[in-house]
């Protein structure tokens, strides 16, 4: 039995979900490594823990998800499907994009396992897309377009054939990005596969085309240009990086502004004795790093400080001169680039992982609002920065 003693209900609402996502982040390893019997015990728990509780639908689906996966590679692809498509309204409610799209794949392939394949390339070509309008990936949905080219290869349809080869191409290079310790061996495995098609067409050919050499010549062309953009945006990458290190390490404190220099209109919103506990709280919420909460909102904030909204966000707009989601990211941006800039054990981390350093839910959001406000993506900050410390 767990005992919480005198523990807020939100702290233990909080530890909950935290338990509980790690629970599925280790039932995902798991899986990745082939312990399929230990994923499932996970689950389990998992499944055992969200049942007793309405408090984590998002985390109960997940662990649905997960059983319908283990079901798919069980061969049970009836309970697959059913598990899967349970669990699909809870994240697409969410907006959880990239665990609908592997859902949607499993139910394909369980689809697929029954032979009904006309079922599992509509589920497959949910995937795309999902893939077309969020531009994110994960790896083991490569095999999607794989499926889908097959398919139309078999049907005899160049168009759609060449479609998916073309998304898949898309894939790959954001693959290459967001994964690259996977890329070379998914290229290499895809290239190959190129070269043996080639060599097969070449020995059925004895010359080459004028077509096929105006085609060399314009992949040289194409390979020139690719490579003096990237050497232009390298350079403006360093350029950005210095302009920040000069900025972080010449950091000047933002003046303060007393009452009497607000607008007189504010004034007549929020009186003096207002303006002044707006000021201690929010110096002890910046000072205490209580910004790096995910979630945080307006009215919450305010009902924190025992005020309401209107004074609250009236006060950051003349002391801040931004609104309040400008200023809660700019907190969490400032601080998570003071944090990379002065441990070198930071730099290790992923994307996501800064992203919840700094109380930011979304990986993209981080890199954009990260960029917007330091002018360069935090990759690419990382790179300088490992660089200078060599």
């Amino acid at each position: 039995m767990c005992v919480y003693g005198d523990l807020h209900p939100n702290t233990i609402f909080n530890n909950s979900k935290g338990y509980l996502n790690s629970l599925h982040q280790a039932t995902i390893c798991y899986r990745n490594l082939g312990n399929y019997k230990k994923a499932d015990s996970l689950v389990e728990v998992g499944l055992n823990f969200t049942n007793k509780s309405k408090e984590f639908p998002l985390e109960q689906a997940y662990f649905t998800k997960c059983k319908g996966i283990f079901e798919y590679y069980q061969k049970n692809y009836d309970d697959a499907i059913q598990n899967l498509t349970s669990a699909l309204p809870v994240l697409k409610k969410n907006n959880d994009f990239s665990w609908t799209s592997v859902a949607d794949f499993y139910i394909g392939k369980s689809y697929l396992g029954l032979g009904k394949q006309e079922q599992a390339i509509q589920q497959f070509e949910k995937v795309d897309s999902i893939f077309q309008k969020h531009k994110f990936i994960v790896p083991e949905l490569r095999e999607n377009y794989e499926l889908l080219i097959k398919y139309w290869k078999e049907k005899k349809n160049d168009k759609q054939e060449l479609h998916y080869t073309k998304n898949l191409l898309k894939a790959d290079s954001i693959l290459a990005k967001d994964f690259p310790y996977l890329s070379a061996k998914i290229h290499k495995d895809y290239d190959t596969q190129i070269l043996e098609d080639a060599k097969g067409k070449l020995e059925k050919q004895n010359y080459w085309s004028l077509g096929a050499i105006l085609l060399l010549i314009l992949a040289v062309i194409g390979l020139i240009f690719i490579a003096w953009k990237l050497y232009q945006k390298e350079k403006l990458i360093r350029k950005k990086y210095s302009e920040l290190e000069e900025r972080l390490q010449t950091h000047q404190p933002t003046p303060a502004v007393s009452y009497e220099n607000i607008p007189q209109q504010s004034k007549a919103v929020i009186s003096k004795d207002v303006f002044t506990d707006l000021a201690e709280k929010l110096k002890e919420f910046e000072d205490t790093k209580s910004f790096k909460e995910k979630g945080i909102t307006l009215p919450q904030l305010a009902e924190n400080f025992k005020t309401n909204t209107t004074y609250l966000s009236q006060y950051i707009n003349d002391v801040m001169g931004v609104n309040f989601n400008k200023y809660i990211s700019t907190l969490r941006i400032n601080y998570v680039t003071d944090l990379m800039y002065n441990d070198a054990k930071v730099l290790s981390y992923s994307v996501q992982g800064l992203a919840d350093e700094c109380g930011i839910s979304s990986r993209q959001n981080f890199s954009d609002l990260f960029l917007e406000i330091n002018g360069i993506r935090p990759t690419d900050f990382i790179k300088q920065r490992k660089k200078e410390l060599e």
